[in-house]
This record gives structure tokens, sequence and C-alpha cells, in this order.
């Protein structure tokens, strides 16, 4: 029994997120939050849009669903307690070029702390259908991104310098339009 009890305390205990819901939106206007918060859409065309989620994470780990059904988008965390810091990059009106935000484009690109990054995944923007999962492993300081049903998986290391905790999930959709609802 002693045995069963060692394994025990080294099981980890992953919370499946279902109540997250977006809160924050940018003050451009770019965004329209429906379904009581669950889902996220561009709202004027040209226009990128910004939402930020209702959740603080700082221990544990942590799992939210989400479907992209249509549009190129990032997704990932930010800093809580950071002021979102706008950015215009070429003409473009960026909400993730800067140091406290991790994630990644549905096109494959990974952001680290508001650095583009090349990685492994394929572009998954053609599949709707597609369902993700974004962990976020607060004790480890990890973000993982996984495609439910299918073999595409990357990974990064959270600066805590950079992104301290609370961390807070966000969404940056282009401004061509996109779409997420959370599952």
């Amino acid at each position: 029994m002693a045995l069963q009890d060692l394994f025990s305390a080294n099981l980890l205990t992953v919370n499946e997120v279902t109540n997250e819901k977006f809160e924050e939106v940018d003050a451009e206007g770019g965004t329209l939050l429906l379904d009581d918060g669950r889902r996220c859409e561009s709202a004027k065309y040209r226009i990128p849009g910004f939402a930020q989620g209702s959740g603080s994470y700082s221990s544990g780990i942590h799992c939210i669903r989400f479907k992209v059904p249509r549009g190129i988008l990032f997704v990932g965390i930010r800093s809580r307690n950071l002021p979102v810091q706008v950015d215009y990059y070429d003409g473009n009106t960026m909400y993730i070029k800067n140091s406290c935000t991790c994630g990644w484009y549905n096109t494959g690109l990974s952001v680290v702390h508001g650095e583009s990054k090349d990685t492994n995944l394929k572009n998954s923007q053609s599949d709707r259908n597609n369902i993700y999962v974004l962990t976020l492993n607060c004790d480890e300081r990890r973000l993982s991104i996984t495609l439910q049903n299918g073999p595409q998986h990357d990974e990064m290391e959270v600066d805590l310098l950079r992104t301290p905790f609370p961390w807070r999930f966000c969404v940056q959709l282009s401004r061509l339009g996109g779409c997420l609802s959370l599952v």
C-alpha cells in the first residue's frame, strides 16, 4: 500500500478549463464577443482584433480547448498585470509584439516573448474542425499546443521575468478576419 501512495503523490492534476471566456477586447473596435464571451471574432475588416480571457493562471496545469472556424489568428498567454501594448508593425496594428506574450499562430509560427520563431507545426488554418488544446503548465513554466486529433505538438518555456504570473489567455485576430470558439 505504501508503494501505491508513492505513485499517487506523483500523479499530475490537469485542470480542464471549462469556465474560460473572453472579457476584454481591443479599444479600436476590432473584436466582437459572442455566445456569452465563449467566441470572439473580427468586427471590422482591415482592423485586427484582440481579446483577453477572464481566467488567471499562476499554479497548476490548465488545458483550454478551442476551435478556429475561420481566419488567421494568434493564441497564447500574456501577463495579466502588465498593460497591453499596441505596436504598429509594418503598417499593421499588433498586440503581441511585446515581451510578455507567448503563443502560436494557426499558420505554424510561434511567438516567444514577442519574437516570432519557426516551429515544426503545419499550417492548419484550412481544417475548420480541428480542436486545439493549449496547455498552461504554470508549475514548470511551460506552454504547449496540441491538435486534439492529430500528431501536431509544440511547446515553449516561459521566462517569468518577461511574462510574470498570473497569466491570462489571449487571442489576436488578423486584420483579414478570424474567429475562435472555446470548446
